[in-house]
C-alpha cells in the first residue's frame, strides 16, 4: 500500500469563493482584501471551527475546507450566508462581498498540505453553479442530510460537470431562502433552568456588576471593563458574596435596564453601576450599589486617583461594598499575594485591564488579543502570577474549543503557564484550575482532586472551579457531588458555556437519574455546536438504552455517525477518565447495543 493509499478517506468537502473577486479588486483592492479578511477572520474561520471542520487552504478568493460531517458542513455553510448577509446589511460603508458555496461527500487524498480527488473537483464544480449568496450540493450530501437540515434545498437537476465522467445531481439553496430565517442564528449560550433540576442560588447576597460607563470621550473603554472586572476578580474570591458570572452581564452592555427588570431577569439582589472618567495619568472612578428588593441606591462613592494606584484602589472599592453588604473582607495585602498581585508599571497596567476585556468577551478572536496583551505585562513584569494563570487559560480555551488543529500542543502551553502560575504565587487560582484539568485529561485523579481543593478555597464563587469540582467528582465515581458543585456552577453563572451541561447530564446518568439527564442533554445537543454535540448525544444514548427505548437510541446513535463518520465507541470510551470500570462497561455497552461501531 502506497502512502498515498493510507491517506485516502470519505469527507465532506466544502469549496466557496467570492462572487465577481477580479472586478471588485479592479475597483478598489485594498477596501475588498479588508473586507475579505474580515470575514474569513470574523465568520468563516469561528463557525468552522465550531462546526467540527478546518480550512485546508485559502486561494486569495476562495476557501476549501474539509468536515468528518455533512450535517455540519452544511450547517456550516449556511450559517457563513447567514453572517455575510448581515454584514452586507449593517455596515452599508463597507464594500459588499457575496460568497458562493458547493458542496460534495466523496473520496479525498490528503497530503501534507493538501487534498486532492474527484470529491475535492466536484465540490469546485457545484460552486460554480451556486447562486450568489447560495449553496449547492451533490445528491450525495442531500441524502444525508435531507430531515436534519431547517432549510429546503431544490432539485436542481443533472449537472455534467467537466472533467468528470457521470452527470452528477444537484440541489440548490438560494439567498432568498437563507435571507427568510437570517434572524434564527443559534445561541452559544443560554439561561438553563428546566423544572426537573433546581438550581437555585444559594443563600448569600447575589450581584452582578454592570458593564462600566466610559466617560472619558476616548477609546478607554477597556481599562472600564478591566476595571470592573478587576473587581469581579476581588469579590469572587469572597465565601460570602454570590456573584453573577460575566459573561451574563454582556447582555447589558450600551443598556440601561431598571433595577427591577434586572432582579426579574436575573434574580439578584444587588446591582453594581459604576462609570470611569480619564484625563491623562488622573481617573475618576464612580461607584453606586443599588438594592433591588428596594429600588434604592444604598453606597454611592467616588474616587480620584492617580491611574498608577489603580490596583490598590480595588481592595478599597470592595472593602466598601462588603461593608455595606454586611460581608466580612479579606484583603489581598498579605505577603506571599504582593509581587503575584500588584502590576505596578502603567503601561502593564493598561495592558493588563484592556487584555482581561477582551478575554472576557470570549470570541477567539478576543481570546488571541488577550494572549497577546497580557504575554505584554509579563514583558515588563514577568513575576505577575495571576498573568500566567490567564495566558494559560487562554490556551485551555484553543484547546477545549476547537480552536486550534493540534488539542495536544495547546494543552502543552497549558501546562508551561499554569506550572509557572503556581510558582508565581498566581492569587486568583487559575493555575490551579488549569492543573486540574491537566491532570484529570492523563487520568491522575489524586493530583486533579487536590489542585481543585487549592482553586476553590481560592476562588469559592468560580463557575470554572466548582465545574472542575464536578467534572473531577463524577470521573471518581462520586456522581452525587458532580451535580451538587455543577448545579453551583451554573448558578453562578447564569449565561454558561454549554460544555457545563454536558458534565451535568452525564453526572445525572451516573448518578441513575435518567429523565432528568435527558432533560439536561437534550438542552446540550442544543446549544453546542458540531462534534461539542456528541458528549450529550452519547449520554442520550445510553439513556434510551437503558430505558429500552431502543428506536430513540438508535436514532441517536445515527446522529452521532452523521457528525463524525470516523466514530469509534473503544477510542471514544479511551478517552473518559473514568476509574471505575464497571461505568465504562456500561457506557460501551449502551453505545455498541444502540448500533455503533466499536
Amino acid at each position: 500500500m502506497t502512502d498515498l493509499q493510507r491517506h485516502r478517506r470519505l469527507s465532506a468537502i466544502v469549496m466557496a469563493d467570492v462572487v465577481g473577486y477580479s472586478l471588485l479588486m479592479n475597483e478598489d483592492e485594498i477596501a475588498t482584501l479588508e473586507v475579505i479578511k474580515e470575514i474569513q477572520t470574523d465568520l468563516i474561520n469561528p463557525l468552522v471551527n465550531q462546526h467540527g471542520g478546518r480550512i485546508v487552504k485559502t486561494m486569495g478568493d476562495g476557501f476549501l475546507i474539509e468536515f468528518a460531517s455533512v450535517v455540519e458542513a452544511t450547517q456550516c455553510s449556511i450559517e457563513i450566508q447567514k453572517s455575510v448577509l448581515l454584514l452586507n446589511s449593517e455596515d452599508k460603508s463597507k464594500k459588499n462581498i457575496n460568497l458562493r458555496f458547493g458542496i460534495h461527500l466523496g473520496d479525498i487524498i490528503e497530503t501534507e498540505n493538501d487534498i486532492y480527488g474527484d470529491g475535492v473537483n466536484i465540490a469546485a464544480r457545484l460552486e460554480s453553479h451556486s447562486t450568489p449568496g447560495g449553496i449547492c450540493i451533490s445528491s450525495a450530501v442531500h441524502d444525508q442530510i435531507n430531515g436534519k437540515i431547517d432549510y429546503l434545498f431544490q432539485e436542481f437537476g443533472n449537472l455534467n460537470l467537466k472533467n468528470i465522467k457521470h452527470p452528477i445531481k444537484a440541489y440548490t439553496l438560494d439567498s432568498d431562502a437563507i435571507e427568510a430565517k437570517l434572524n434564527d442564528i443559534e445561541q452559544s449560550y443560554g439561561l438553563f433552568n428546566p423544572k426537573s433540576i433546581d438550581v437555585s442560588a444559594a443563600e448569600r447576597p447575589s450581584i452582578i456588576i454592570m458593564p462600566f460607563k466610559n466617560l472619558s470621550g476616548d477609546d478607554s473603554e477597556g481599562i472600564a471593563d478591566g476595571i470592573r472586572l478587576t473587581l469581579h476578580s476581588t469579590l469572587i474570591k469572597l465565601p460570602g458574596l454570590f456573584l453573577i458570572h460575566t459573561g451574563t452581564v454582556e447582555k447589558y452592555r450600551g443598556q440601561a435596564p431598571s433595577s427591577e427588570e434586572v432582579r426579574k431577569e436575573i434574580n439578584t439582589k444587588y446591582i453594581i453601576n459604576g462609570s470611569i472618567q480619564k484625563i491623562g495619568n488622573q481617573i475618576r472612578i464612580t461607584i453606586e450599589v443599588t438594592d433591588t428588593d428596594q429600588d434604592q441606591i444604598i453606597l454611592s462613592e467616588r474616587y480620584d486617583r492617580i491611574i498608577h494606584d489603580i490596583f490598590s484602589l480595588q481592595d478599597e472599592i470592595a472593602f466598601e461594598i462588603t461593608k455595606t453588604l454586611g460581608v466580612e473582607f479579606f484583603g489581598l495585602d498579605n505577603s506571599s499575594d504582593q509581587t503575584s498581585t500588584k502590576i505596578s508599571a502603567p503601561e502593564a497596567q493598561e495592558n493588563f485591564l484592556v487584555g482581561l476585556s477582551h478575554f472576557y468577551k470570549g470570541t477567539q478572536q478576543d481570546n488571541s488579543m488577550a494572549r497577546s496583551l497580557f504575554q505584554k505585562v509579563l514583558d515588563i513584569e514577568p513575576e505577575v502570577g495571576r498573568v500566567y494563570g490567564l495566558i494559560g487559560l487562554t490556551y485551555w480555551r484553543d484547546g477545549k474549543l476547537g480552536w486550534s488543529e493540534d488539542k495536544e500542543k495547546q494543552f502543552e502551553k497549558v501546562r508551561e503557564y499554569a506550572e509557572l502560575a503556581v510558582k508565581n504565587n498566581d492569587p486568583d487560582g487559575i493555575g490551579n484550575i488549569l492543573m486540574g484539568n491537566l491532570y484529570l485529561h492523563n487520568k491522575e485523579h489524586k493530583e486533579a482532586l487536590e489542585a481543585s481543593k487549592i482553586a476553590m478555597d481560592k476562588r469559592p464563587s468560580c463557575p470554572l472551579a466548582n465545574a472542575l469540582s464536578a467534572e473531577i467528582h463524577q470521573f471518581i465515581g462520586k456522581p452525587e457531588e458532580a451535580v451538587t458543585y455543577l448545579k453551583h456552577s451554573i448558578s453562578l453563572a447564569k449565561s454558561f458555556p454549554p460544555w457545563m451541561l454536558n458534565i451535568l447530564a452525564s453526572s445525572l446518568r451516573d448518578k441513575g437519574d435518567i429523565n432528568t439527564s435527558i432533560d439536561a442533554a437534550n438542552e446540550a445537543v442544543r446549544l453546542n455546536y458540531g462534534s461539542n454535540k456528541i458528549d450529550a448525544l452519547v449520554t442520550l444514548c445510553c439513556n434510551y438504552t437503558g430505558l429500552n427505548m431502543m428506536s430513540s437510541a438508535k436514532s441517536v446513535a445515527e446522529t452521532i455517525s452523521s457528525i463524525d463518520i470516523r466514530f469509534s465507541v473503544t477510542d471514544y470510551i479511551g478517552n473518559l477518565p473514568y476509574t471505575d470500570k464497571d461505568t465504562l462497561k456500561n457506557i460501551r455497552n449502551a453505545l455498541l447495543t444502540a448500533g455503533l461501531t466499536e
